[in-house]
């Protein structure tokens, strides 16, 4: 039986037709996910402008930032993953 974690925040530099052309394809990721190590993760895509527009308003994005923890990877950097804590400066 899957584990389910919920929503997972995807937080991109993209803009809005970049998200919905790579939806699909996340989702399918995420169902090979769950098929493979039994882990069921529903991701969330949303670009960073429209994340601070709403963090304020929407419960699930004030709880991101409150309480969620990052892994970002920044390309520039050789796409090193750098990780912490959402509202930490990280």
């Amino acid at each position: 039986m899957p584990v389910h974690i919920s929503d997972v925040m995807l937080l991109v530099s993209l803009g809005e037709e970049e998200i919905k052309r790579i939806s699909d394809q996340v989702s399918d990721l995420a169902f090979d996910f769950m098929m493979k190590y039994g882990v069921d993760i529903s991701p969330v895509i949303t670009n960073t402008d429209h994340f601070n527009y709403w963090v304020d308003n929407l419960p699930f994005y004030r709880n991101v930032r409150d309480e969620g923890c990052t892994k970002a990877i920044n390309y520039e950097r050789g796409g090193r993953a750098e990780g912490g804590r959402f509202g930490d400066g990280e």
